[in-house]
């Protein structure tokens, strides 16, 4: 995975699995023997990262409402900025191909 599109588009899927984690945790934060959603991110060889969700093995206690909220924030400003990327690249692409013609 080297090129442009396929880092950004690996970099939208890590913040959706970040949002699926923060947004899981919310939603299940008061139920009985609450175990909290992680996210183990990794870089990919050649650009990229990948991210897979994994569960606290341990029930948790106390709140964690404002680490998830902040986590969502964080995903979805990681998501949109990819998206940027993926734009930025189209209109590249769009001008060289207009230059081409």
């Amino acid at each position: 995975m080297s090129d442009i599109a396929s880092i950004a588009r690996s970099g939208m899927a890590a913040a959706q699995t970040r949002l699926t984690a923060a947004a899981g945790n919310i939603a299940n934060r008061e139920s009985t023997d609450f175990r909290r959603f992680q996210v183990d991110s990794r870089e990919q060889p050649g650009g990229g990262v990948s991210a897979r969700l994994l569960r606290d093995a341990e029930p948790q206690s106390g709140d964690g409402l404002s680490t998830d909220l902040v986590y969502s924030i964080e995903a979805r400003q990681a998501f949109a900025a990819n998206v940027k990327v993926l734009k930025a690249q189209d209109e590249l692409l769009g001008g060289l191909l207009d230059t081409r013609a």
